[in-house]
């Protein structure tokens, strides 16, 4: 269990000021989180409005890990609260900074939110062509972007293929965050295997654009969507360049490096968004990153959706 400090904003200023290397300016009830100067490329200052709504926010944020790590054995080195005020604002975007309040308030509320939780255990959940797919509802590392991601898998020929995974949390306006569908870490992945190769290949079938998206992704996306459905979720939001990203490739290459690595990542995610607008009627794109904020925005609707594969 985590203690609250006497004074926890000044806690929370001085461990992001230690670990996080910002400076923090105080203007009567407000501050400003300030980047040092080769962090300032990728971190905009964040914007505290209002000092006393900060620390209601600390308070419920610990009080929220309290409750969500009580029975889980992840916390490991993860010991120290200085830990997970720093990834706070290591996995925000620009627009979170402009209220870092509110922000809190959301990362509260993916901790709070109990979905999928009857797929705790690997769970049968459709069938593909006559292949198994299964989902399990897996928490996170302490201090990534979301506490937990969904792990998919399908059958064929008694074999146990591994799919991409898909990170997300979800806040109390029943908007979901996506932030990745991807291969995870230390995971195996078959994808070369040719049974499996061979079933998901049927995806692209009919398929005339966005072929370059691997149907596994496709699949994953799919299953997705259709547990969101299921608790009569229909609006998405993924992020653009959260800082964390950014950091992990700014130090190994230099800066115009670094920003085509993300803008790949970035791309590659939002073209599997379109390729899921193409192929599926129930799956609409309203909003790019930096049309109305920092995030893109999409909505579900109970258009039928048409198959996944023509055999």
């Amino acid at each position: 269990m985590f203690e609250i400090p006497n004074d926890i904003v000044n806690f929370f200023f001085e461990e992001i000021h230690k670990k996080g290397k910002y400076t923090i300016e105080i203007i009567g009830t407000k501050a400003n989180i300030i980047p040092i100067d080769y962090q300032a490329y990728y971190k905009p200052i964040i914007v505290v409005k209002d000092i006393d709504d900060l620390k209601i926010s600390l308070i419920k944020f610990v009080e929220c890990l309290n409750v969500f790590y009580k029975d889980k054995n992840v916390l490991k080195e993860y010991h120290d609260l200085s830990f997970f005020f720093n990834n706070l604002l290591f996995n925000m975007n620009s627009t979170d900074a402009l209220d870092l309040s509110s922000y809190i308030d959301k990362r509260c509320q993916f901790l709070q939110n109990d979905y999928f939780k009857e797929f705790d255990q690997i769970t049968p959940i459709a069938n593909f062509n006559g292949n198994l797919i299964c989902v399990e509802r897996v928490i996170e590392e302490p201090g990534l972007e979301t506490p937990f991601i969904l792990e998919f898998t399908i059958q064929i020929d008694n074999n146990i293929h591994q799919l991409p995974l898909v990170r997300f949390a979800i806040d109390d306006n029943r908007v979901c965050h996506l932030f990745a569908v991807q291969f995870g870490r230390y995971r195996n992945f078959s994808i070369q295997e040719s049974d499996y190769k061979k079933e998901l290949n049927k995806i692209n079938k009919g398929v005339k654009k966005y072929r370059n998206v691997p149907p596994s992704f496709v699949l994953s996306m799919r299953l997705f969507l259709d547990l969101l459905k299921r608790y009569d979720i229909d609006q998405i939001v993924i992020p653009d360049f959260l800082f964390s990203r950014y950091k992990n490739y700014y130090k190994a290459s230099t800066t115009g490096r670094s920003d085509d690595i993300l803008s790949r990542i970035l791309d590659g995610f939002l073209n599997l968004m379109q390729r899921m607008e193409y192929q599926f009627d129930d799956f609409s794109i309203e909003y790019y990153p930096n049309e109305i904020d920092g995030f893109t925005h999409i909505s579900l609707n109970n258009e039928k959706k048409k198959k996944l594969s023509n055999k």
